[in-house]
């Protein structure tokens, strides 16, 4: 993929970019990591000023590992999406109802009620983890 037209970053650069971005954020605020989601199934291509973008998900996948072990390394929190999200039907119905990179409404829903139930977010907000009972 990382020689593939269409790449905007193979995927050493991308991760340097990440860790560059990273580093200097987390240094002056709390970082939170969203990972990427997966696109649909296949190969997508989608035009944007003037070039053609592909996505498949065997790139994104690369990229999430990669992300995740970079996390890792800088301590911060990371919401593996594609995982999560990689064989999931109401997933793809979304992918499907929008253009197979980036979801329909429905898509983005599900995308917020994973970020609220995330004890990270949850902990950054003050909140109790999901399900915790308040004492009383």
């Amino acid at each position: 993929d990382d020689g593939e037209d269409g790449v905007r970053l193979p995927l050493p650069e991308a991760l340097a970019a990440a860790e560059e971005m990273l580093a200097q954020a987390s240094a002056e605020w709390p970082v939170l990591w969203l990972g990427p989601a997966p696109v649909l199934p296949g190969v997508v291509r989608l035009p944007v000023r003037g070039r053609t973008l592909v996505y498949r998900n065997s790139r994104i996948a690369a990229l999430n590992g990669a992300f995740a072990a970079l996390a890792g390394q800088l301590n911060l929190p990371y919401l593996d999406l594609f995982e999560m999200l990689a064989h999931d039907t109401q997933w793809h119905k979304a992918l499907m109802a929008g253009d197979g990179v980036h979801p329909a409404d429905s898509g983005h829903q599900m995308l917020a009620d994973i970020v609220a139930e995330w004890g990270p977010w949850r902990a950054w907000l003050g909140q109790p983890a999901a399900g915790a009972r308040m004492a009383g």
